[in-house]
């Protein structure tokens, strides 16, 4: 079924230089409201580049609000590191963001040094799995150190 366009997001108030792909939308329901968390990263040469390598923040809007309203999640002040994937854990009283950080001295190898070449995302995702597989005397893919994000609306445990 194709998609309808539901809002146009943009992060307000990012603190990175160029922000791109705002991306890995992950909606969820909360007392009766919609939300979505999603991750944007600093613009490189390309998705590879762009979402394992460059300096990443967590978002999350409410969806239910008109405007809608946005609250920068992770990281915090001052860091500047990759950031992918964020997931919501949502219970009847709780929401927790998960996320992975990309470990830097392991970020992804390119194909090659063109990434706006639009084979080269092709390339690299072949030579990632190849190294994974063990046919490719790489680095292998990318280790990746699992977080969780404080969500402003409420707090799990009283944390």
């Amino acid at each position: 079924m194709p998609f309808q366009l539901f809002r146009t997001l943009q992060p307000d108030g990012s603190r990175l230089d160029n922000p791109s792909l705002a991306q890995s939308h992950e909606p969820f329901l909360f007392e009766g409201r919609l939300y979505t968390v999603y991750e944007v990263n600093d613009r490189g040469r390309g998705f590879w580049d762009t979402t394992f390598r460059q300096p990443g923040e967590l978002w999350l809007a409410d969806l239910s609000s008109d405007p809608t309203r946005q609250w920068r999640i992770a990281p915090g002040v001052g860091a500047d590191y990759p950031l992918t994937e964020p997931e919501p854990f949502v219970s009847d009283d709780c929401i927790r963001i998960f996320y992975n950080r990309v470990m830097t001295e392991e970020a992804v190898p390119t194909a090659s040094g063109n990434e706006d070449d639009s084979q080269t995302g092709r390339e690299a995702a072949r030579r990632l799995f190849a190294e994974r597989s063990g046919r490719f005397n790489g680095r292998g893919w990318p280790r990746f150190e699992l977080y969780s994000a404080d969500v402003p609306l409420i707090r799990c445990g009283g944390n």
